[in-house]
C-alpha cells in the first residue's frame, strides 16, 4: 500500500472514530451518571480532539473561515471545558479574517467580530472559564474600538467602547482582577 493512501486510510479511520466518540457523548451526557458508553469512548475522546483540531486549522490555512467555523463547533463538543480552543478560533476570525488588510468592507469586519464574540460567549454560557472569556470579549472589542474606528457598530467607537466595558463589568464580578483594570481605561475612553 502507498504512503498516501495508507495516511488516508488512517485519516478515515481517525474521522469516524472521532464521529463515533463525539455520537456516542452526546447520548450519553444526557443522563445525571456516566453511561457505560461514556467510559468506553473516554479514551477515543483526545484522538479525536486532536484530528478535530487538524481539520480546523487546514481549514484556516486554506482560507476557508465558514468551514474552519463549522468545524470548530465539532471542537467545542469534544472539548466543551476547554476556553482555550474558543479564544483560538476568534482570534482567527477577528484578527485575520476579519482584519482591514484582509476584509476591505467595514461591514463584513463587524460581522466576523461578531462571530468571534459568538464562539467566546457560547464558552461563557457553558461554563467554560466564565470570567476568562467575558474578559477576552471585552478585549476584542476595545481592540476594535482603537484600531478599526470605522466598524459600523450600534453608537460607533463609543458603542465598541461601551460594550467593552459590560464584557470587562461581567469578568470583575466573576473575580478577574486585570478585567477590573481594564474597565477603569476604558471608563477613561468613554468620559472623553
Amino acid at each position: 500500500m502507498s504512503r498516501a493512501r495508507e495516511s488516508r486510510w488512517l485519516w478515515i479511520a481517525a474521522s469516524a472514530a472521532a464521529a463515533l466518540a463525539l455520537v456516542l457523548q452526546r447520548g450519553a451526557n444526557t443522563a445525571d451518571t456516566p453511561h457505560a458508553s461514556t467510559r468506553l469512548i473516554a479514551p477515543l475522546l483526545p484522538l479525536a480532539a486532536s484530528v478535530q483540531w487538524v481539520r480546523v486549522e487546514r481549514a484556516m490555512h486554506a482560507g476557508r473561515p465558514e468551514l474552519a467555523l463549522a468545524r470548530s463547533q465539532t471542537l467545542f463538543e469534544l472539548e466543551p471545558r476547554s476556553g482555550d480552543a474558543r479564544v483560538f478560533v476568534s482570534m482567527y476570525l477577528a484578527f485575520q479574517v476579519g482584519s482591514p488588510e484582509r476584509e476591505l468592507d467595514p461591514q463584513r469586519r463587524a460581522e466576523w467580530l461578531r462571530a468571534a464574540l459568538e464562539v467566546v460567549h457560547g464558552g461563557e454560557a457553558r461554563g467554560e472559564d466564565p470570567a476568562e472569556l467575558a474578559l477576552w470579549q471585552g478585549e476584542l472589542l476595545a481592540r476594535a474600538a482603537q484600531q478599526d474606528p470605522q466598524l459600523p457598530w450600534p453608537d460607533g467607537v463609543r458603542g465598541l467602547w461601551r460594550d467593552a466595558a459590560r464584557n470587562y463589568e461581567r469578568a470583575a464580578r466573576w473575580g478577574s482582577k486585570l478585567a477590573a483594570e481594564r474597565l477603569a481605561e476604558v471608563r477613561e475612553h468613554l468620559d472623553e
